[in-house]
């Protein structure tokens, strides 16, 4: 996983905490039967490439990325691991994605939110 938060960042530890105890709910126990490698990059751009190329070269079966900071660096270190977004507001119209079904390439993942409902939400916001 590749954060570009601070190690002591609390929203990053919350999102940490909550994949671990989702994994467990599934039955995968970090240093049983899975094993899971953390960069922590603040928003540092070089320390994001260094840790990319890190990551990569330990040839694991998925990269998770926090934000749209971390994924290009990801995405110029490897073409055939996958890498699983999360944090990104539109993976559609900034490029990420070719499609939201289809995503194309080795990358793919979750949006903050779904772009046909902003117009929906700011019917809710004026109630």
């Amino acid at each position: 996983m590749l954060f570009a938060l601070a190690e002591s960042d609390e929203l990053g530890k919350s999102y940490v905490e909550a994949f671990r105890q989702r994994l467990q709910d599934l039955g995968w126990i970090d240093g049983r039967n899975i094993h899971i490698e953390y960069r922590w990059a603040s928003d540092d751009p070089m320390r994001i490439r260094e840790y990319a190329a890190e990551l990569v070269k330990l040839k694991p079966d998925v990269i998770v990325c926090q934000s749209g900071l971390t994924l290009p660096a990801l995405e110029r270190a490897t073409r055939t691991i996958p890498i699983v977004f999360t944090v990104i507001v539109d993976p559609l119209a900034s490029g990420i994605v070719t499609s939201l079904a289809r995503p194309g390439g080795n990358v793919t993942g979750f949006a903050n939110s779904e772009v046909g409902t902003a117009g929906k939400l700011l019917e809710y916001s004026k109630r």
